[in-house]
């Protein structure tokens, strides 16, 4: 088996883990898990920091004798979320060292280094670099490593992601206490696009919409590649505390409900109430799958005007044929019955679906970035040194 990765994401409610490897470019899953721990503050600060690293510290030692796996995890690849998440372009030049001029990882390493010593005045954190291209004596250019070819000068092509400051050393600042070691910090969508790319029915171009439960990123994605990404504060939970409220229940409860319904169009013989409410003084209120549906639509309603806006921002001043490019949905907010019929009475676009791992182990979901951020560390060289440097001198993308 080949070496395997450590992948953690920590979502808004809950911790997600995959251990798995990459061969063929496919990855392929060994163990999941997700231990739950509550919500997190919308802006990538935490309400309990203290419960998120007992949290963590918690799956070190993984012994479950049901899935036959006994292992420690000392270290990881960590999801990073997309709030504020810049991406530039750059570009950078080096001689080749070896006198052979037979390409090395240390010259791969002397671009980082060039990438990360264009150091920055901006607030944001340097969080990863992504190849793109690799120009072998400016007459060859390859997408793949370069290292044992033969050249004199090499050149980068890359995109470079940065994250808010705050958010970066709150999530950092997690693993450190819990004595987990960060090998590489990989953006939610990037880990999203690297897995998307090795389905072989994923358009080359496209809008990426991850709805969790409580924001919603849009990504635009050309060629395989992860171009920008906006967020914005609408989640599968602004449907369930509607439900919730207006059918007086539970959020358990009202959870189960939109997971069970969805936007239920069933023509039925007979109208049995979803759920009565008998706390009143005036006798049972009944409430039936109309009233559900009702719910969800005005809140889809409210979605598909802020994922609208969200579309316009991310691709002002791009090409307007861009506005109808294909959109892939991905999240657990993602898996709503009816979602896809509703919006796509709402877009314009030459198609709109919804994707789920297909990963032997980890068919949720939930799983979709940590599979992705896999596939991102056995593709990439991280960048080795102290990932705080700021960046510079790029050309935004």
């Amino acid at each position: 088996m080949e070496k395997t990765i450590t992948a953690i994401e920590l979502g808004s409610k809950k911790l997600k883990l995959v251990i798995g490897y990459a061969l063929g470019g496919k990855v392929y899953s060994v163990y999941t898990l997700t231990k739950p721990y509550g919500p997190l503050s919308p802006d990538g600060r935490f309400f309990d920091f203290q419960k998120l690293v007992d949290t963590v510290a918690s799956i070190k030692e993984l012994n479950d004798p049901n899935a036959k796996i006994s292992t420690r995890i000392t270290d990881c690849v960590l999801c990073l979320p997309p709030d504020g998440v810049e991406i530039f372009q750059t570009k950078q030049r080096t001689p080749v060292i070896s006198e052979h001029g037979k390409i090395s990882p240390i010259d791969i390493r002397n671009l980082y280094s060039l990438i990360k010593n264009s150091s920055s005045k901006t607030s944001n954190i340097l969080v990863d670099i992504v190849p793109e291209t690799y120009t072998l004596d400016d007459t060859r250019t390859i997408k793949n490593s370069p290292i044992g070819d033969i050249a004199h000068t090499l050149i980068l092509n890359a995109k470079v992601h940065l994250s808010p400051e705050h958010i970066y050393k709150n999530y950092l600042g997690v693993l450190d206490r819990a004595k987990v070691e960060v090998k590489r910090t990989v953006v939610a969508p990037l880990g999203a696009v690297e897995y998307l790319a090795t389905l072989d029915d994923t358009p080359t171009n496209y809008l990426l919409v991850d709805i969790g439960s409580d924001t919603t990123s849009v990504s635009l994605v050309g060629k395989n590649l992860l171009y920008a990404c906006k967020t914005f504060n609408w989640g599968g939970d602004n449907i369930t505390a509607d439900i919730a409220k207006k059918f007086r229940i539970s959020m358990d409860d009202a959870e189960k409900y939109k997971k069970i319904y969805g936007i239920d169009e069933r023509q039925m013989n007979f109208k049995a109430p979803i759920c009565s409410d008998t706390s009143g003084d005036s006798g049972s209120v009944h409430f039936y799958k109309e009233d559900l549906n009702e719910i969800i639509r005005n809140n889809l309603n409210d979605f598909s005007n802020l994922l609208s806006e969200q579309i316009n921002s991310l691709l002002e001043r791009q090409n307007p044929e861009l506005r109808r490019l294909p959109i892939v949905m991905i999240g657990g907010g993602s898996q709503l019955k009816g979602l896809v019929k509703f919006l796509s009475q709402k877009f314009d676009n030459s198609s709109l679906k919804v994707v789920v791992p297909s990963v032997i182990g980890a068919r949720d979901a939930t799983f979709t970035n940590c599979l992705g951020m896999i596939l991102v560390a056995s593709k990439y060289m991280p960048m080795i040194d102290d990932t705080r440097n700021r960046a510079e001198q790029m050309i935004r993308d």
